[in-house]
């Protein structure tokens, strides 16, 4: 039943990109500039960062059902009103709507994922991993499928989607209350060997996803416009864009194995060498093979950073609620710079810099994550692995 529930973020992702691609090719079709074009996707990312700090400040891991039932409503509200009243402007407001019902489903979802879990502190390594390869193999999949189709069948998936969501959690949630008594309070593991500063390391994952980020909204928005300067054609393009989520995916589900990887230096540094050799190569390879090997080094790199940045937020036993908010709102904000920068970057210096500039981004700030887990590290052997508990964490009482 656990396993189940990951079927839901590949669903969601996949029409969710859908809806990105239809509405602006629609723009772009009817003579937009490009300013407006970008536009449908800043305003959706506004309002899903806005929307997700309101969740964050409501939801816990007793709520979190009923918060993602009503974001599926809310989804299949705005792909209905897509179908319903389709004037060209009328999309900003159905995809803020969207933004709108996309965060009550995503932040909740994550800390309805762990409370399902039936060990605390692994469980929460198998959830990061496996709600990282479910939502980007719906991001891999989505443009393929929904790229061949009309958009009234887009519009239509995604409304079918948002029901689909919402019956499906609320079955599960009753399921589990009849069949399984589900913890109203999880209590993480410590361990000897491990320093309870790890169990606050949101912060680390904010800066160190808030680059990521910045460099994956970067490619998705750039990439296309450097591989049409190279003369590559449009369906090698997207493969390549699509590689970079496939990698992503199934390298943070083989992150689930190791437990206490994230915590290690080595990692972080093997990611941000990942980071440049891909950035590297896309700013200025040329052979689309090449191109391809660049996509899979950068693929494991973000399969890293989203891997870190699930996991850091949903560990903490007292803060996991907020964490996820917080998360979800530096994606927001990050889903605008990122373009933006892109753009003007590639507007001054060409279209190889910024690729060259997301490069020392991200291996500058990996390097930082490495020094960081490094000194947590060093601490812990000085104390010879004794570590004093917080009372929160002592006594069981937490906030969500």
């Amino acid at each position: 039943m656990n396993i189940m529930i990951y079927f839901f973020p590949i669903l969601i992702n996949s029409v969710l990109s859908g809806i990105f691609f239809i509405t602006s090719y629609r723009f772009a079709a009817e003579g937009s500039s490009g300013i407006v074009v970008g536009m449908a996707t800043a305003v959706w990312s506004v309002i899903y960062g806005l929307i997700s700090i309101l969740v964050g400040r409501i939801a816990n891991s007793r709520n979190a059902p009923v918060l993602i039932e009503l974001g599926g409503i809310v989804v299949a509200l705005s792909a209905f009103g897509f179908i319903i009243l389709d004037g060209l402007y009328m999309q900003f407001f159905w995809i803020a709507l969207n933004g709108c019902g996309i965060a009550f489903y995503c932040m909740p979802f994550q800390l309805f994922m762990k409370r399902l879990e039936p060990d605390a502190r692994t469980g929460v390594v198998r959830a990061s991993a496996l709600y990282t390869w479910a939502w980007s193999m719906g991001f891999t999949v989505g443009p393929f499928i929904f790229g061949l189709c009309r958009s009234r069948v887009v519009f239509t998936a995604a409304g079918l989607a948002g029901l689909l969501l919402t019956t499906g959690v609320h079955l599960i949630a009753n399921h589990m209350k009849k069949h399984r008594t589900l913890p109203t309070v999880q209590v993480e593991a410590v361990n000897a060997g491990q320093p309870v500063e790890s169990f606050d390391l949101a912060w680390l994952g904010w800066l160190v996803g808030g680059i990521g980020v910045l460099a994956v909204t970067m490619l998705r928005a750039m990439w296309p416009y450097r591989g049409a300067e190279l003369k590559i054609d449009k369906s090698t393009i997207g493969m390549i864009l699509a590689l970079v989520n496939c990698v992503q995916g199934f390298f943070a589900l083989a992150l689930m194995k190791p437990k206490t990887f994230m915590f290690r230096p080595l990692p972080a540094v093997a990611a941000g060498a990942a980071a440049l050799f891909g950035l590297g190569i896309f700013a200025t390879g040329e052979n689309p093979w090449l191109l391809a090997l660049g996509a899979i080094s950068f693929g494991i790199y973000s399969g890293y950073f989203y891997f870190c940045l699930v996991y850091y937020a949903l560990v903490h036993p007292i803060r996991a609620g907020i964490n996820v908010a917080v998360n979800e709102a530096v994606v927001g904000v990050t889903g605008i710079v990122g373009p933006l920068a892109g753009g003007f970057a590639a507007g001054v210096a060409g279209a190889f810099s910024p690729f060259a500039i997301a490069a020392i981004l991200c291996t500058t700030i990996m390097l930082f994550q490495a020094f960081i887990l490094f000194r947590l590290r060093k601490n812990t052997i000085k104390t010879g692995g004794e570590i004093e508990v917080k009372k929160g964490l002592k006594d069981g009482i937490l906030s969500d």
